[in-house]
């Protein structure tokens, strides 16, 4: 049981990485160009992406949940610099997360949605700007996070093997019974 307990939180780790980092990674390398070639407006594009951010925004903080119960439970094999670099991780995406969550609506206040126009543009480009920054700095912390993570896994594993390894040779070393090598 507890095998399959392992496979379904490494699962949904993996699931959470690839619907958020992977779904951002997508949005923002095609998604976006293609939508700017095909409606020829950034605007136009902006007004389309406002609302799409909302859904990349729950997505993180699912995976920011699935992956903070992932850290707990395997804090038997980090080592003190595992143990940094994924609290470290893990603290900036979700800092990171809570300044995105109070950027949308003060970006949102600057457009005109009925009208397709940015009412401040310089504000709205500035904020912008610190939004793509922060979004930036979130993706390489979850590159991070995720690369420490399959570190862990490796020394989880590892050390099952070693344990397993271990059993096995100990069983089959002859034992001494009453004086005796049985």
């Amino acid at each position: 049981m507890v095998r399959y307990k392992v496979l379904i939180g490494r699962m949904l780790v993996v699931l959470a990485g690839a619907l958020w980092l992977g779904g951002l990674t997508f949005y923002a390398s095609v998604v976006i160009p293609t939508a700017h070639g095909v409606l020829g407006s950034h605007t136009t594009v902006g007004f389309i992406t406002r609302q799409a951010t909302g859904w990349i925004n729950i997505l993180a903080v699912v995976a920011l949940v699935v992956f903070l119960g992932n850290l707990v439970a395997t804090r038997a094999a980090h080592g003190p610099r595992l143990r940094l670099a994924l609290g470290g991780a893990w603290a900036a995406m979700a800092a990171v997360q809570v300044g995105l969550f109070a950027l949308h609506p003060r970006l949102d206040r600057l457009l005109d949605p009925e009208a397709m126009e940015i009412l401040a543009s310089e504000r709205f480009y500035a904020l912008h700007q610190v939004y793509l920054i922060g979004t930036s700095a979130q993706l390489l912390a979850g590159l991070v996070f995720l690369a420490c993570v399959l570190t862990v896994w490796g020394r989880q594993d590892m050390l099952k093997i070693k344990r397993a390894s271990s059993r096995l040779s100990s069983a089959s070393q002859p034992r001494e019974v009453a004086g005796h090598v049985a």
